[in-house]
């Protein structure tokens, strides 16, 4: 844990300024749904300008890339391209 901060008090995380680092993100969303959370949580992300947006869009590459080398490859398959994968 590189920041130490609990975050399971609120169920809701706002983003502000995202960086393209994809492991703080991964951190922080893991940080609110941690130990001692009961309930759903919620995860907003301001977007103001394009670079948002631009950034977001990074970061959602990123996760999705490191769920395919991590044994993921079903699940963004089926996101990616929209259609049910078929078990074998």
């Amino acid at each position: 844990a590189a920041h130490g901060i609990t975050l399971t008090a609120s169920p809701s995380l706002f983003f502000f300024s995202n960086t393209f680092n994809a492991e703080d993100r991964l951190q922080f969303a893991q940080r609110i749904q941690g130990l001692g959370q009961n309930r759903g949580a919620t995860i907003i992300d301001v977007v103001h300008l394009d670079i948002d947006q631009y950034i977001l869009d990074n970061l959602t590459k990123k996760v999705d890339l490191l769920h395919l080398t991590m044994g993921k490859l079903r699940e963004t398959v089926q996101k990616e391209t929209n259609e049910p994968v078929k078990r074998e």
